[in-house]
């Protein structure tokens, strides 16, 4: 039951992945799968559940089975940042306030799960991660880069306007390359709209 494919997937991680929990239950209770086993990516099965909104999958592998929430890939992600980026904020919820996940963790590149959930985005899991979380909305990663940098490069109006109005973002913060948020506006073809957003907001506080 332990054997691998060639990408180091165990019948438990397909389980996982499609969200079949009597499979889950069945591997892990009658045949001893190891819960915390990894593929060749460093993912395991809590990851890949995570990831695709199976919560009572989820709910198993951590009450059940004691599956460790805080481990990470070899890009140093977690479950919670593989659910803050695809927006599985029941997932988020769960393993924030039942399982103490770490929301300030980085990964290898420096990015925390808000910071996932921004360039995702993902609004709902953005507003849970700061208002409830307490996460920092101006921690940078490696590159210097924040969440509103990269909220503004994917386009996500909705939450630049909150990392901007409700925060707030510092919206002059540069990355390592002196860019600012407005730069990545107009890099990106966001120019107009992330502008009049960002000044918007900006006139607003001052006035």
């Amino acid at each position: 039951m332990n054997t691998k494919d060639d990408y180091g997937r165990t019948a438990l991680m397909v389980a996982a992945t499609v969200g079949h929990i009597e499979v889950v239950r069945f591997l892990v209770i009658d045949c001893g799968v190891d819960v915390n086993t990894k593929d060749n990516f460093g993912g395991t099965a809590l990851m890949m559940a995570a990831t695709k909104a199976h919560i009572d999958v989820v709910r198993f592998l951590v009450i059940g089975c004691g599956a460790d929430v805080n481990t990470k890939d070899n890009s140093g992600g977690t479950a919670l940042m593989k659910a803050a980026r695809s927006g599985q904020i029941d997932v988020v919820q769960f393993l924030v306030n039942d399982c103490g996940a770490d929301v300030n963790t980085m990964d290898t590149n420096g990015k925390t799960a808000l910071m996932q959930a921004a360039e995702g985005g993902q609004i709902e899991v953005v507003r849970f991660l700061v208002n409830d979380c307490g996460a920092d909305v101006n921690t940078k990663d490696n590159d210097g880069g924040t969440a509103l940098m990269m909220a503004v490069t994917g386009g996500h109006i909705e939450v630049v306007r909150f990392l901007v109005s409700d925060c707030p973002a510092n919206v002059s913060a540069k990355n390592e390359n002196g860019y600012s948020a407005t730069r990545f506006a107009a890099d990106h073809g966001y120019y107009a709209i992330v502008i009049h957003q960002l000044y918007s907001t900006v006139r607003s506080r001052v006035g």
